[in-house]
C-alpha cells in the first residue's frame, strides 16, 4: 500500500542575491516529494509577506495502489 499526503509550506528562494517568499503545495509519496505548486492568488496579508508565483499550473500523476491519476492542485 502506498501513501501520498499534500501539505501546505512555507517557501524561501534566493534569486539574484534577493529572498522570496512562497505559500506552496507540496505532494509527497513514498518515495520523496513528487511535486510541488506555488500560490498564484494571494489575498490580504499574503500580499505583503509573500510573492506571487508564475502562472503555471502543474498536473501531477500519482501512482495508488497500481492505478494512475491525474491530480492538479
Amino acid at each position: 500500500m502506498s501513501t501520498s499526503l499534500i501539505a501546505c509550506v512555507l517557501e524561501k528562494e534566493e534569486k539574484d542575491n534577493c529572498l522570496f517568499y512562497y505559500i506552496t503545495a507540496v505532494i509527497m509519496g513514498p518515495k520523496g516529494i513528487i511535486g510541488k505548486y506555488r500560490k498564484r492568488k494571494l489575498s490580504g496579508i499574503e500580499k505583503i509577506y509573500f510573492t506571487v508565483a508564475d502562472p503555471e499550473t502543474p498536473v501531477f500523476l500519482l501512482n495508488i495502489n497500481g492505478k494512475l491519476l491525474k491530480i492538479g492542485i
